[in-house]
């Protein structure tokens, strides 16, 4: 008897395709690479050869491609928000004005 009850990578029954929540928590977990072998040997017992294919294929395409996109485009977005000038009130308002003055001077020309 190899008392499977026992062993630490069970995970108490949070790691399964049950529901829609617990299999977005499976593959989080796979993708971020965390312990993803203990979760391929449970569905490995489970389901047989096919998550020895599916498994390696996740890790893959979502552990280093698409974490690798996503944090790409958040580093994207904090190098942009970093090269914008930080204004405070006074110079908003200056900006504004400046803009509406160049707007009014734009339909006068136009006209």
């Amino acid at each position: 008897m190899d008392k499977v009850e026992e062993w630490d990578f069970i995970f108490w029954g949070l790691l399964t395709f049950d529901n829609i929540g617990e299999a977005i928590l499976a593959i989080f977990r796979v993708i971020t690479l965390e312990s993803w072998t203990y979760v391929m040997y449970n569905y490995m017992d489970a389901s047989g050869i096919m998550a020895a294919l599916y498994f390696p294929f996740l890790v893959v395409l979502g552990g280093f491609f698409l974490l690798n996109l996503f944090l790409a485009v958040i580093m994207e977005s904090f190098e942009e928000m970093s090269s914008r000038p930080v204004l405070d009130a006074e110079q908003e308002l200056l900006m504004d004005s400046m803009e509406i003055e160049h707007g009014s001077e734009a339909t006068n020309e136009s006209q």
